[in-house]
């Protein structure tokens, strides 16, 4: 099945000097499906959360620039970061840079590090583990000089990570820059709020329910966004091999 981030996965873009990020540093970025705002639930798991980063990253001068969104697989990271850079734009404009783990590197050695000490930018770095993964003891160098260029200069980076911070092989320099950031842990929506998350989800999948059955479902299937998400790749799955419409039936045997 094709990855939900792979789906929602958004064109990235900083212009400074008229120039996009991926002009000015050569990456190769495909772009996927934009990512829609408006269709972003801000659930009770993740508004605290929200309001938090938002306040840090528009006045970062009264915050240490490094700080984390810890959460499992699927449980809606990518969608958050998404939904902060739409946040972040209408002041920050093209200062604002969503980008993957796996393009770190090439976005410092390329010159993200300048920009750094020069853009007062917000660095919102999505599926950090591997990447963080790499910086193993001797190796750190580069990356906490991006921290320090941001924090001299009001910049801010943000890591969407699965892992703690005692799971990577951190030396002392960075670690010790982790530590004075801080981590957000992203939780579970309310039961009130699962039909909603439901029912965005399935948008984005291509199909929509109708309230019956919604409430076909809201009494079968857990609030967990996991949940929620394999379960409607079953639902997607069932409709290509019985090439059928989603019926009660085909709802019923994908729980």
């Amino acid at each position: 099945m094709e990855d939900e981030k792979d789906c929602i996965r958004a064109s990235k873009r900083i212009d400074l000097g008229g120039k996009s990020i991926s002009q000015q540093l050569g990456l190769s970025i495909t772009p996927k499906l934009t990512f829609d705002p408006d269709r972003f639930v801000l659930h009770s798991g993740v508004r605290a959360v929200a309001e938090a980063l938002l306040s840090r990253c528009l006045d970062v001068s009264k915050h240490y620039p490094l700080c984390s969104v810890v959460g499992e697989n699927r449980s809606g990271k990518t969608h958050f970061a998404h939904y902060l850079a739409s946040k972040l734009r209408p002041s920050h404009g093209d200062r604002v840079a969503l980008l993957r783990g796996s393009e770190l590197n090439e976005f410092v050695t390329d010159g993200g590090l300048v920009l750094a000490q020069e853009a007062q930018l917000v660095l919102l770095i999505d599926e950090a583990d591997g990447i963080l993964s790499q910086y193993s003891k001797g190796r750190s160098g580069t990356l906490v000089n991006v921290v320090e260029a941001l924090r001299k200069h009001h910049g801010s980076i943000v890591f969407f990570r699965k892992n703690l911070v005692d799971e990577y092989s951190f030396d002392e320099h960075l670690l010790s820059r982790f530590q004075a950031g801080i981590e957000f842990p992203l939780e579970e929506p309310s039961r009130d709020e699962a039909l909603e998350l439901l029912q965005v989800m399935a948008i984005q999948r291509g199909f929509k329910f109708a309230e019956s059955k919604l409430r076909f479902l809201e009494k079968r299937l857990s609030i967990s966004i996991q949940e929620i998400e394999s379960y409607l790749e079953r639902v997607q799955l069932l409709t290509r091999v019985r090439d059928d419409k989603v019926n009660f039936s085909l709802l019923d045997d994908a729980l």
